[in-house]
């Protein structure tokens, strides 16, 4: 399948499944937007491995959980790449490992803001193509 002149957003592309699906998206010819929170250093190396596999990539640094963050990286990747057409909603966080009844309210907010509003913000239709 040929992604040529196509480009997408992985969420959490930085590292693990994300990274892999980054580069697999390149290899099929996409333009890749990696987006990360916090690890410049795997976010760069990630760049890297999808350039290695022919395709053209950036790393964006955002919060998925924060719409205005979101916007605002839409906003460079398409000033950077072009419009995106292909949006692999893949970040996510684990919970600290405690019981349901130890779990701190702030922090199951936590989880639910990236894993459903992150992809909730990136999917409402004004940014994808």
């Amino acid at each position: 399948m040929s992604l040529q002149g196509r480009v997408a957003l992985v969420t959490g592309g930085g590292r693990g499944v994300g990274r892999a699906i980054a580069v697999a998206l390149a290899e099929d010819g996409a333009d890749v937007a990696v987006n990360y929170r916090r690890d410049d250093a795997a976010a760069a190396e990630a760049v890297e491995l999808v350039e290695r596999a022919g395709g053209t990539a950036r790393a964006y640094c955002a919060s998925i959980d924060d719409f205005e963050q979101d916007r605002e990286m839409v906003e460079a990747v398409t000033a950077d790449l072009g419009p995106i057409s292909i949006l692999v909603n893949n970040a996510g966080i684990a919970s600290r490992g405690n019981s349901v009844a130890d779990t701190d309210i702030a922090e199951m907010q936590r989880v639910v803001a990236t894993h459903a509003f992150g992809a909730h913000y990136l999917s409402k239709g004004n940014y994808i193509e």
